[in-house]
């Protein structure tokens, strides 16, 4: 069996792939987390409307009662509801292209790809269940 040299990408070429699927995920997710407010709150009751209508107001609160104000908001149950969507359509934009194209769009413009370690061939998906754990555990434990 040949062994084929891999060059690793370097830490600029990820950041780069990393910054480029965040634009593409942001791009991609605005519209459809608009649209979940929209049938969550309602067109007249999304909490953009209510939090422009209390400008007005807004120069009688201090810091501390705006902070408390928006951990309420962000904390409803409907808001919590649209964050799981988002994040389950994040998880399966990532998992889907690592498993389907060996790379994420990020990745496949910066031309790095993603390969099983042991047999240079394309991931699984328990593999790629695996290493988007990582990389969650990696962000939320200190």
């Amino acid at each position: 069996m040949t062994k084929i040299n891999y060059i690793y990408a370097t830490f600029e070429r990820k950041i780069i792939a990393f910054g480029i699927d965040v634009i593409l995920i942001t791009i991609i997710l605005f519209p459809i987390s608009n649209l979940l407010t929209i049938l969550f709150f309602g067109p007249e009751n999304t909490p953009v409307v209510e939090a422009t209508q209390s400008l007005s107001q807004a120069k009688n609160i201090d810091f501390w009662m705006f902070i408390s104000t928006m951990f309420k908001v962000a904390g409803s149950t409907k808001n919590l509801i649209i964050q799981f969507i988002l994040l389950v359509c994040v998880l399966t934009y990532f998992m889907s292209f690592w498993v389907k194209m060996g790379a994420s769009v990020g990745k496949l413009i910066m031309r790095c790809k993603i390969v099983d370690a042991d047999t240079y061939q394309a991931i699984t998906t328990k593999q790629a269940v695996k290493r988007m754990l990582g990389h969650f555990l990696k962000g939320v434990l200190p």
